[in-house]
C-alpha cells in the first residue's frame, strides 16, 4: 500500500497516521530506504509493507475524524524559534516589564 506524506510529517507521524501505532515504524523505514529520523517531503509517496502491524481502531479514528499527525520541526523551524523565543529576551532591552 502506498500513502502520501503530509506537510510537517515525520516518519513517526506518518506511521502513526497510516498504521495506527508505532509497531511498524521500522518496517516502513526499511521498506522505503529511510532512517526513522530522515526528513520527509510533503507529497512524497511511501510504501507501507503488506505485513505491517496495523491498529485499525486508531487508524480508522484518525481517518474518520480527519486527524493528521504532523508534528515535525525542521532545523530551520527550530532556528527561527530560538532566535525569537523568550530565551533570547533580555530584561530592559528586548523584554519590557511595565
Amino acid at each position: 500500500m502506498q500513502k502520501t506524506v503530509f506537510h510537517n510529517q515525520s516518519l513517526i507521524d506518518f506511521s502513526l497516521n497510516h498504521c495506527g501505532c508505532l509497531d511498524s515504524l521500522l518496517m516502513v523505514a526499511l521498506a522505503n530506504g529511510l532512517s526513522i529520523t530522515d526528513d520527509l517531503v510533503a507529497g512524497q509517496v511511501l510504501t507501507i509493507p503488506s505485513d505491517a502491524i496495523i491498529d485499525t481502531t486508531i487508524r480508522d479514528y484518525f481517518y474518520a475524524k480527519n486527524v493528521i499527525p504532523a508534528l515535525w520541526i525542521t532545523a530551520r523551524d527550530l532556528e527561527i524559534v530560538t532566535q525569537v523565543g523568550i530565551g533570547q529576551m533580555r530584561i530592559g532591552t528586548t523584554f519590557t516589564i511595565g
